[in-house]
């Protein structure tokens, strides 16, 4: 899967340990005559780093990791990434070719703000994933009803199967890259192994295209 040029690592973490999470803020020195230096912000919005932990069973999920690692050329080329918690809760299951989605308010367009130019943006896109690994990774083209109770988000793209509220994960997709070039697998036989990674959020600014 691609979005906007950029793949999307599907890899499904290792969810018997919680994953460390962390935010910041961009700081940048700024100096302004003959004043001392201040420091401004240097991005509109928090940037979140975190790890994950991956466990192959077989030589072919082996190989699929490394051969994306490769293609990303270690920590230069940005990627999209599912932030694999449930980021917004359905309140109405999703059918076949539906074009939006019913979530518990969460004041999106405060939060989130989908309309803005950067599109890469938290927020921006969605995804959606059944127990069976199935997934659908909309775009939020627009904000429909919204209440104290209940949001609807328009969708750029109609639904590719039913997503029920019962097992639907909707997690938020994240503009991000590896934090660091080296990969390192732990073998614990001939075909398993293990790695944990770490990743950070890019800013647009940030982005260089793909070559």
């Amino acid at each position: 899967m691609e979005i906007e040029s950029h793949p999307v690592l599907e890899i499904v973490p290792d969810f018997t340990e919680n994953p460390p999470s962390s935010a910041r803020q961009s700081l940048a020195l700024v100096a302004l005559s003959q004043a001392p230096r201040i420091a401004a912000w240097r991005s509109k919005r928090i940037v979140e780093g975190f790890t994950q932990r991956f466990t192959f069973r077989s030589r072919a999920e082996i190989a699929a990791f490394e051969q994306f690692f490769d293609g990303r050329s270690g920590r230069h080329l940005p990627f999209w990434m599912p932030s694999w918690r449930a980021d917004l809760a359905l309140r109405q299951d999703v059918a076949l070719s539906a074009t939006s989605l019913s979530i518990s308010a969460v004041n999106y367009s405060v939060l989130f703000n989908p309309l803005t130019d950067d599109s890469k943006s938290l927020g921006h896109y969605l995804y959606l994933v059944k127990p069976d690994l199935t997934t659908f990774a909309p775009g939020v083209a627009s904000l429909g009803v919204a209440s104290v109770i209940a949001e609807t988000l328009n969708l750029d793209s109609a639904a590719t199967d039913e997503f029920p509220v019962i097992s639907t994960v909707v997690c938020f997709l994240h503009f991000v890259r590896f934090l660091s070039d080296e990969l390192t697998l732990r073998y614990s036989g001939p075909n398993s192994a293990a790695c944990e990674m770490g990743f950070v959020e890019v800013v647009t600014s940030e982005v260089e295209a793909d070559v």
